[in-house]
C-alpha cells in the first residue's frame, strides 16, 4: 500500500500453499475460485493477465476506509497542509473485535456448568452433613474462581498477550492460584501423576484416580472424611458418567441454561477458524448441540488451554492457517508503529500467521511528512516536523474551509525575519470576546473572567513553540492520533 494524494494504493497478491506428501515441501496453487471473484468485485483492476496463474494479483485505489477484503477492517487517512501531511494507518486482519461476547459466553458457561454440578452433587448427598457448607461454596467462591481461572485461561489465546514466554506467564498464574485457594496440594498432585503413569497401576486404578481427587476436595469442603459413605456414588467412572449424562439431560433448570447457551452461540460469529478470507465465503450452517454437547461446549470455553504455548512444534499438526504479509510504503520514518522499518526502501511491514482467536491481528502507523520547500520559504527552515506537525495538521483539520482559506493566505505571506510579529498581529486581528456565565453568589471571581482568544492562536502558537525550541521533529514517542 502506498498513499497517494488523498487515496490509498493497494495491491493484493493471493496464493496458496498445497502440502506434498512431506510437512516442508509445498505446492504453490491458486486460491479458491470463489475467493478471486470477491477480490475482483472490490479492486477495481485484476493486474495479472493469466487468470490460471497460482498467484493472483488485484490492485484498487480506496479513499479514507479500506476494504476489509481479508476478514476486517481498516482506514488510512492523510491530512495534507501547507507545512506538510499526517497520517494514520489501522488495520485488523480476520478475527473478531468483540470482548464482551466472549466474557458474556465464559459466564454463563461458568454459572450453567456450577449449577449443573451443584444440583448433580446435591441430588447424591441430599441429607448428608456438611452440604449446605458445600453448596454455599459452590455458589460463591467456586463460581468466582472458575470465572478468573477461565479469564486468564481466554486471555492467554485470545491475542492479549503477545509473546510465548507471557503465555506461559498467564499458565503459571493458574497453577498458583489453583494452589493458592486450595484446589490442588503439591504432593498430592505428584502422588496423582505417578499413579497415572506408573505401569504397574491398572487401567481401572488409573480411572478411579481422579474421582479420588474429587472425593477429598468435597469431604474438604464438606467438613467429612473422604471415606464416608456419601461418597459411595463416586466409586465406578462409568456410572459417574451416565448419572451427569442423565441428570443434564432430565434438569429443567439444566435444560434453562443450555437454551440460554444455544442461543447466545447463535449470536456469534458462524466462522472463528482463522481464514482470513472466510467472510468471502457462504458461512456453514451451525448444527444445534443437544443438552450433553452443549454443556462440553461450555466446559471447553472455560477450559481454553493452546498447547501450542508450550510445545511450538505442535502447530505442524494444526490445520493449515493463513498468512499475510503487509507492507505500507511511506515518506518518512513513522513516529509510532507495531510494523518494521527498513530505511532503505521506506516501507513498514508486518508479517503473521492467523490463528482462530477472539483478538485479531492488526497493524498500525502514525507519520508524517513536511513541506520542506514551503517552511524554508516562509520561515527560513523546517520549523514543524515530528509530533508538532501531526499536531499542527489536526488543529488545521477542525478549520472551517472559510477560516482555512484565510489562514492559509495568512501563512503564504510570512517571512522569515518577521514570522512572530506576522502571527501576533493576525491573531490580533481576530480576536474574539467570550461572555462570562451568569454570576451566582458563591462563585468564585476568576470563573467569570473575560477572556480574548482565537482559535487561530493554537496553530500560531504551535508553530512559534517548534521554532523556539532545538529540532523540529521531537521525540517524547507520545503522538497523539490524529483527530478526524
Amino acid at each position: 500500500m502506498e498513499p497517494e494524494g488523498g487515496m490509498v494504493g493497494r495491491r493484493l497478491t493471493a496464493w496458496q500453499d498445497r502440502p506434498r506428501y512431506t510437512l516442508c515441501d509445498p505446492n504453490e496453487g491458486q486460491v479458491a475460485p470463489g475467493i478471486l471473484r470477491a477480490f475482483g468485485e472490490i479492486y477495481q483492476r485484476r493486474v495479472t493477465a493469466d487468470p490460471n496463474a497460482a498467484r493472483q494479483t488485484f490492485a484498487g485505489r480506496f479513499g479514507g476506509r479500506l476494504p476489509g477484503e481479508l476478514g476486517g477492517a481498516g482506514d488510512c487517512r492523510v491530512i495534507h497542509t501547507l507545512m506538510g501531511s499526517a497520517g494514520v494507518y489501522v488495520e485488523r486482519f480476520a478475527g473478531i473485535d468483540d470482548l464482551v461476547g466472549p466474557l458474556e459466553r465464559i459466564n454463563l458457561a461458568a454459572d450453567t456448568v456450577i449449577d449443573t454440578l451443584d444440583g448433580w452433587l446435591a441430588s447424591h448427598l441430599k441429607g448428608r452433613p456438611g452440604l449446605d457448607k458445600l453448596r454455599a461454596f459452590m455458589d460463591t467462591d467456586f463460581r468466582r474462581d472458575a470465572k478468573n481461572l477461565a479469564i486468564y485461561l481466554w486471555s492467554a489465546k485470545s491475542g492479549l498477550v503477545s509473546s510465548g514466554a507471557n503465555k506461559q506467564e498467564i499458565y503459571a498464574r493458574v497453577v498458583l492460584y489453583l494452589i493458592e485457594h486450595d484446589y490442588i496440594h503439591f504432593d498430592r498432585a505428584l502422588e496423582f501423576a505417578r499413579q497415572m503413569t506408573d505401569p504397574a497401576v491398572s487401567d481401572a486404578d488409573k480411572a478411579k484416580a481422579p474421582l479420588l481427587i474429587v472425593r477429598r476436595f468435597l469431604a474438604r469442603k464438606m467438613g467429612i472424611d473422604e471415606t464416608h459413605e456419601a461418597f459411595g456414588f463416586l466409586s465406578d467412572p462409568n456410572e459417574v458418567g451416565e448419572s451427569f449424562e442423565k441428570f443434564i439431560r432430565t434438569s429443567e433448570a439444566v435444560g434453562r441454561g443450555v437454551e440460554r447457551w444455544r442461543k447466545l452461540s447463535d449470536s456469534m460469529p458462524a466462522d472463528q477458524s482463522g481464514s482470513f478470507v472466510a467472510t468471502s465465503q457462504p458461512a456453514a450452517a451451525k448444527a444445534r448441540p443437544d443438552a450433553a454437547e452443549a454443556m462440553g461446549d461450555m466446559v471447553g470455553a472455560l477450559v481454553n488451554i493452546d498447547f501450542e504455548d508450550f510445545f511450538p512444534i505442535l502447530s505442524i499438526f494444526s490445520p493449515s492457517r493463513d498468512e499475510v504479509s503487509v507492507k505500507l510504503k511511506l515518506p518518512a520514518e513513522p513516529l509510532i508503529s507495531n510494523g518494521d522499518w527498513d530505511k532503505k526502501s521506506r516501507g513498514l511491514t508486518w508479517s503473521f500467521a492467523n490463528r482462530p482467536k477472539p483478538l485479531s491481528a492488526i497493524c498500525y502507523a502514525v507519520w508524517v511528512s513536511p513541506d520542506s520547500g514551503f517552511q524554508r520559504k516562509h520561515f527560513g527552515r523546517v520549523v514543524l516536523d515530528g509530533e508538532k506537525l501531526a499536531l499542527y495538521c489536526g488543529w488545521r483539520k477542525g478549520l472551517s474551509p472559510a477560516e482555512a482559506a484565510k489562514w492559509d493566505e495568512f501563512l503564504k505571506t510570512v517571512r522569515p525575519a518577521k514570522v512572530e510579529d506576522q502571527i501576533s498581529d493576525f491573531c490580533g486581528k481576530h480576536m474574539v470576546r467570550t461572555e462570562p456565565a451568569t454570576p451566582r453568589p458563591d462563585d468564585a471571581p476568576s470563573m467569570h473572567k473575560v477572556d480574548d482568544g482565537s482559535y487561530f492562536s493554537i496553530g500560531a502558537g504551535i508553530i512559534v513553540e517548534a521554532m523556539n525550541r532545538k529540532g523540529s521533529r521531537g521525540g517524547s514517542g507520545l503522538c497523539p492520533l490524529l483527530p478526524w
